[in-house]
């Protein structure tokens, strides 16, 4: 009788929890892309914290690497520098992941003002990149492009605008 009242309570409640599977990592990150992408920061970027605390035990997982990156993006485009900062200066687990890290730090010295300190990390995504299209090469040229603007070289900046718009043409 005690077993039978045991099976009821826990049907019951398995009722009212719903049996959903909890979300998997890539479709938290999938969704924290989606938003970044439609320009809302600070979805992406909780998302990306959850994913993050989540891996960060992994630093070297591609799981890690990716929140970690998808965070400090959020954070960056929130005005949040110093917050995305530390998160920048730890290594990723791939040359991808590595160039994309380098192209945020650059991003994150061209919107905090420091034009100088953004060009190491700016060459540093350039001599990282392993395919030279798609999205981060776009990025990578979009960076140099703002740069030379700040630094009125509008030749080359128009050079660079035309490279990342090139590289990203017919990319998702």
């Amino acid at each position: 009788m005690a077993a039978e009242r045991l099976i009821i309570v826990l049907a019951a409640s398995l009722v009212m929890v719903g049996d959903k599977p909890a979300e998997s990592w890539d479709a938290v990150y999938g969704r924290s892309i989606r938003a970044f992408n439609r320009a809302d920061f600070e979805e992406a970027r909780a998302g990306a914290d959850s994913g993050y605390r989540a891996w960060r035990r992994q630093p070297v997982s591609q799981r890690a690497s990716l929140f970690r990156l998808l965070l400090a993006e959020s954070l960056i485009e929130l005005g949040r520098f110093t917050e995305a900062r530390p998160l920048l200066d730890v290594s990723t687990s791939s040359a991808e992941s590595e160039a994309r890290r380098f192209a945020d730090l650059a991003m994150l010295h061209f919107r905090a003002h420091e034009d100088e300190q953004a060009l190491q990390p700016l060459t540093a995504a350039r001599r990282t990149l392993v395919r030279r299209s798609g999205e981060l090469a776009g990025e990578i040229d979009l960076i140099g492009g703002m740069l030379q603007l700040h630094n009125d070289q509008t030749a080359d900046a128009e050079g660079s605008l035309r490279q990342a718009l090139a590289a990203v043409q017919g990319s998702d």
